[in-house]
């Protein structure tokens, strides 16, 4: 009975192997292959590296980054498609992985799928920390191709991660003024203000937009207690 359960489990083990394609789990070696590949598409081998991504996927499907590099594979080889798959895999398996958000938000909006890029920048920015001029250079990076909603998206999180800094605010003014939207600068442009009046040339800004405003007093600075000055 006993050797019987086990030629039960042997089998079974077996019938799984199987159903999952006989394949096995190594992720130092998916690692291996997905450097080894970059590699390859930097030099421009793109059919060497997309063969030794698929290795690389097949021995950790979860591999963000070996899904990342295939899309740009699928790139190069004008299939943005497949591309794209490859990109949302990734996304999917690492949310927070900057470089495949990024190129999915791209592809998408490549492909006029515009609702769907839209959607994935604000997942984007949901997960999108760090310092607020970090953002501001990719929403440069998307107002520089078009994808005005996207940038629009980034700028607005760099306000939110840095309230009290003014700069997000300045830099969502100036692509509102390279758009020729002049009442969103000044929208922009007055947050600025609110957030830090005595930034260099902001009042002068809005006052060349028609905008009066009162530069408050700055605050004196106290002097030290005297003991401060007495010691060593």
């Amino acid at each position: 009975m006993k050797t019987y359960r086990h030629g039960i489990v042997i089998v079974g083990f077996l019938v799984l192997m199987c159903v999952t394609g006989c394949k096995s789990t190594n992720p130092l070696e998916a690692v291996r292959l997905n450097q080894q590949a970059q590699i390859y598409y930097r030099e421009g081998y793109i059919d060497q590296a997309m063969s030794l991504l698929q290795k690389s996927v097949d021995y950790d499907y979860e591999n963000s980054s070996s899904h990342y590099w295939l899309g740009q594979c699928y790139e190069q080889k004008n299939n943005a498609v497949k591309a794209i798959f490859e990109y949302e895999v990734a996304v999917r398996f690492s949310p927070s992985m900057e470089l495949a958000q990024m190129a999915l938000i791209s592809a998408l909006y490549r492909q006029d799928r515009i609702d769907e890029s839209v959607q994935a920048a604000k997942v984007f920015c949901k997960n999108r920390y760090g310092l607020a001029c970090d953002i501001i250079n990719i929403a440069k990076d998307f107002a520089e191709k078009g994808m005005d909603h996207q940038a629009v998206l980034l700028y607005k999180r760099a306000q939110e991660v840095e309230p009290d800094n003014a700069v997000p605010s300045i830099a969502l003014a100036d692509f509102y003024k390279a758009k020729g939207q002049s009442k969103m600068e000044v929208s922009s442009l007055t947050e600025a203000f609110m957030i830090d009046p005595y930034y260099p040339d902001l009042a002068y800004r809005l006052g060349v937009l028609g905008q009066r405003v009162d530069i408050p007093e700055q605050p004196l600075i106290e002097p030290l207690p005297r003991y401060m000055y007495d010691m060593p």
